[in-house]
């Protein structure tokens, strides 16, 4: 649970320091996952922050409206 905190704050630190659109994205494939990665790095150039979620998770659902505020905090700067 630690290194899920940990891994979160340093991807909320880089959305920080990095450049897109203020909109949470729900994923609901590989290959939709795949073809978003694939157009920011060729496209774009954004970074893309990923967060794997699950309902049955607490810390997930706690850390879920932090996201989304980020994701209007960073607008043009990152892809959620």
């Amino acid at each position: 649970m630690y290194s899920t905190m940990r891994l979160t704050l340093l991807l909320l630190a880089m959305a920080a320091i990095a450049s897109a659109r203020p909109i949470v994205r729900h994923i609901k494939s590989t290959h939709e996952f795949d073809r978003m990665m694939k157009k920011h790095s060729t496209q774009t150039g954004l970074p893309v922050i990923v967060d794997f979620y699950s309902d049955g998770c607490g810390p997930c659902r706690m850390i879920a409206p932090i996201f989304k505020k980020l994701a209007k905090e960073m607008e043009g700067k990152a892809v959620f």
